[in-house]
């Protein structure tokens, strides 16, 4: 049985993802850091076909 990989979690400048697997229905979640709010997906999954969900997230200087 193939059990599908979605590779590499999608990078967000100024943050990270804290995740367990890349397999597929694990799921990522962003945070950024120190100094930085997060604008977007706080989280993102694994999909059937082999990608992450779409993320719009991204890290901004606090006050921005």
């Amino acid at each position: 049985m193939f059990i599908t990989d979605c590779g590499p979690v999608p990078q967000v400048q100024n943050g990270s993802a804290s995740f367990l697997s890349t397999k597929f229905s694990s799921s990522a979640e962003y945070s950024c850091a120190h100094g930085y709010d997060l604008h977007g997906n706080k989280n993102i999954s694994c999909q059937s076909n082999g990608t992450w969900s779409e993320s719009t997230t991204t890290c901004v200087p606090v006050g921005k």
